[in-house]
């Protein structure tokens, strides 16, 4: 009986050592799966985009500069009734082509002014109510990029005046 009894007290702790092995194992797969996670979660993520990045110095900033395209009054009757417009269009080009963008829309400017009353007169009356008039901006592009013959000289449009009267 001593015999059986030794024996017991002898796998007793061996069980709970194994358990506690066990226990050990477990813990360190845990935490490595959750380390796993963190990482490539934090790999996998979206930059906050309120952190501001600064540029590298190796890429500064271009120069850019404004040119005046156009300034006119088109009148728009898609809505069923008429509506006057004030646009005033002006481009966004790289300052050491501001001279050569200039100059092509002083020799274009008659076929600037067409495409603008184009733009405006075919536009939706949601795209005139837009916010930030990104519809009328992006064909207004479009129609400058085919004129300047280069769809990179021209950076952005803005329309600075863009001023509905009779909606």
């Amino acid at each position: 009986m001593a015999d059986e009894s030794g024996a017991v007290a002898e796998g007793a702790p061996s069980s709970g050592k194994a358990k506690l092995v066990q226990m050990i194992v477990i813990l360190v797969l845990m935490v490595g799966e959750g380390l796993a996670v963190y990482f490539v979660a934090n790999a996998m993520s979206v930059p906050d985009p309120t952190i501001a990045v600064e540029p590298e110095a190796d890429d500064p900033e271009p120069e850019l500069a404004e040119i005046e395209l156009a300034e006119c009054r088109p009148t728009h009757r898609k809505s069923g009734k008429q509506i006057v417009l004030l646009v005033k269009v002006i481009a966004v080009v790289l300052e050491e082509n501001k001279e050569e963008a200039e100059s092509l829309a002083d020799r274009q400017q008659s076929r600037i002014l067409d495409r603008v009353q184009f733009v405006v007169r075919s536009a939706e009356i949601q795209h005139i109510e837009e916010p930030g008039l990104q519809t009328i901006k992006r064909r207004l592009k479009a129609e400058m990029d085919k004129i300047f013959g280069d769809p990179e000289m021209l950076r952005e449009i803005l329309l600075p005046q863009f001023q509905a009267s009779g909606l």
